[in-house]
């Protein structure tokens, strides 16, 4: 196996850790955007902290909440669409 895929493996069994890391990266970045220097805010969010970090969560949340709909509701057949015919009859 190839060390990449180890790498992973190893990281697959220790899904605590791996959301550790991304949460104490996500909250550098809101710290570092506390404590950043705004020079010319060109939008009324940049100068609310985190902004952007709140702006693209509830976009994904969005996204994925529509995604959800479109393949359930529009996309996703019934379990016996193949075998019924063309009457509708079994």
């Amino acid at each position: 196996m190839s060390p990449i895929a180890e790498f992973i493996t190893w990281l697959r069994k220790k899904p605590h850790l791996l959301m550790a890391i991304f949460i104490s990266i996500l909250g550098g970045a809101l710290l570092f955007d506390a404590f950043a220097e705004r020079h010319a805010p060109h939008f009324g969010g940049d100068r609310i902290i985190g902004f952007w970090a709140f702006f693209g969560l509830a976009g994904c949340l969005l996204m994925t909440k529509f995604m959800k709909w479109l393949g359930h509701d529009l996309l996703q057949k019934p379990l016996d669409f193949y075998s019924r015919n063309d009457s509708g009859e079994e």
